[in-house]
């Protein structure tokens, strides 16, 4: 077990880099880390109260991880601690959910508006709004048919968006 301080509140986890585990602290404002050997570390947010929300492992050994109230997505490279943020431009928003396609695009969930943006190794961004209002967008993952699969809380809905991104092969069955 790992004590962490009394404002963390983790809240997501992903395993990383030579079998580091990430997670973000809500209200502890860093992303920590736990290496294979028990060893924590914890890298601070440069956005005051950014709220982080979701991690996951992305390119170059780099985690990714959202800002919810920074307006924001993020890179941490774990080697030196630096953390990259990349702002969104629509006001007000709050960014939740985030994962990548089998493209290396990252997908971003926001929890208001009603938006998913894509955003590729370039960081070029292409956006999708969604057809429901007030969706409280919540989770997004690479699903077994290669889309991205997103949950809508507040809307009691589950979609997914086509990447084009092939289905894992299909393991054959043996006979016995």
């Amino acid at each position: 077990m790992h004590r962490l301080a009394a404002d963390s509140q983790p809240i997501y986890l992903a395993r990383g880099p030579r079998c580091a585990m990430f997670f973000t602290e809500l209200t502890g404002n860093r992303i920590g880390r736990i290496d294979a050997d028990g060893r924590l570390r914890e890298y601070d947010i440069p956005t005051p109260d950014s709220r982080p929300i979701a991690v996951a492992a992305g390119r170059r050994g780099h985690m990714w991880f959202t800002e919810e109230a920074g307006a924001a997505y993020a890179e941490l490279d774990p080697d030196n601690g630096r953390i990259t943020e990349h702002r969104t431009d629509v006001p007000g928003a709050k960014l939740a959910g985030l994962a990548f396609d089998c493209f290396g695009n990252l997908w971003v969930q926001y929890n208001q508006p009603g938006l998913i943006d894509r955003v590729s190794p370039d960081l070029t961004t292409s956006r999708y709004t969604l057809p429901t209002t007030a969706p409280v967008g919540h989770r997004i993952i690479s699903g077994p048919d290669g889309s991205m699969w997103f949950s809508e809380l507040a809307a009691d809905n589950v979609g997914s968006i086509t990447t084009g991104c092939p289905p894992p092969p299909r393991r054959l069955e043996s006979a016995v």
